[in-house]
């Protein structure tokens, strides 16, 4: 889940709804392949506006300049916080024994959603399956600090090799590492292959 930005420039006179641009919004990516028949919006496509400028073009029109982080970013504001007293070691770090990759993230994801964070954002994956419904393969043991966001935490589940992640809008979709996210590599392989042909 890397940090992913997006910078946008629309006309200030003439542009539809440009005005939205001046305050915080969320921001869709999409594409059509059909002459604009259809409209998709691709995985991990969703951004945040974090900087509004306005700036005085040569030709003397305005246009907004809309800097904007992926989606991912809200995940910052989730803290793993306050570990239950029975899942603390003696570091006061939240022990996860045993366990598989959805129900780390979904424990910690649930615990902050109670606090109050994330009311627009969706999980899927749970403790006993992926968001493909497979079982979890990986086991294991870990523990995090309180001030770990739960960006990090994903991430470093990510990068050890345990899950797959995918944002699809505002839902991020967890999987087990090297099927579902390696499938739709090998066919974003395929279709390159064939686009060279």
């Amino acid at each position: 889940m890397l940090f992913r930005s997006l910078t946008v420039a629309y006309p200030e006179s003439g542009g539809v709804r440009g005005d939205l641009l001046d305050s915080e919004v969320e921001l869709a990516v999409e594409y059509t392949a059909d002459n604009g028949e259809s409209w998709v919006e691709p995985p991990g496509a969703r951004f945040l506006t974090t900087k509004v400028e306005r700036n005085l073009m040569s030709d003397g029109t305005g246009t907004r300049r809309a800097e904007c982080v992926h989606v991912s970013h809200v995940l910052q504001g989730a803290l793993v916080w306050d570990p239950p007293k029975t899942a603390q070691d003696s570091d006061g770090k939240w022990n996860f024994l045993s366990v598989n990759a959805g129900t780390i993230v979904k424990t910690v994801w649930d615990a902050a959603v109670a606090r109050g964070w994330g009311k627009a954002l969706t999980l899927r994956g749970s403790a006993s399956a992926d968001a493909a419904g497979a079982k979890w393969k990986s086991i294991m043991t870990i523990a995090y600090d309180p001030t770990i966001d739960l960006l990090s935490l994903v991430k470093s589940l990510y990068d050890l090799g345990i899950m797959d992640r995918r944002w699809d809008g505002r839902t991020l979709s967890l999987f087990n590492n090297d099927t579902v996210m390696a499938q739709s590599n090998e066919e974003i392989g395929r279709a390159s292959c064939r686009e060279r042909v």
